[in-house]
């Protein structure tokens, strides 16, 4: 339950909220400016800069609990849960893949070619996301 850091051998809790600090972390991501997503069920936050910011989401975004979280080279937060994922940037959210429970998400190394983020759900298959919107493959990876 709630959040801790390792640093120079000595572990540490986070200051979470009350209703953070007693509930299981779901899914963590690094942003790139150090900030850390998390999220517990369907609450989503950022610990940044030594303090805790909640991140409301439109009711309609997220179905049941947020299993994944992932930040891609630009910076967008994706979020999976039980109805699909989310995209999450300046804009307001937006749902990318709608009927495929999103468990897992894999960003490439920023020296390597593939530009996309990967996610992986319950129903054996394996979704590429870009701007573009989502491509599945099925689970003989050939294309859906």
């Amino acid at each position: 339950e709630g959040v801790a850091r390792l640093e120079g051998g000595r572990v540490t809790a986070l200051p979470l909220d009350a209703d953070l600090a007693r509930a299981p972390v779901d899914a963590l991501a690094l942003a790139p400016d150090g900030s850390l997503w998390m999220a517990s069920g369907s609450t989503l936050a950022r610990w940044r800069e030594g303090r805790l910011e909640r991140h409301p989401l439109p009711p309609a975004a997220i179905q049941g609990r947020i299993h994944s979280l992932a930040v891609d080279r630009g910076g967008a937060l994706w979020i999976g849960h039980e109805g699909g994922s989310v995209r999450l940037d300046e804009r307001p959210a937006e749902s990318v893949i709608v009927g495929h429970p999103v468990v897992a998400f894999l960003v490439p190394p920023p020296d390597g070619r593939d530009e996309h983020v990967w996610a992986g759900g319950t129903s054996s298959r394996l979704i590429r996301m870009s701007k573009d919107g989502p491509r599945v493959f099925d689970d003989r990876l050939g294309l859906h």
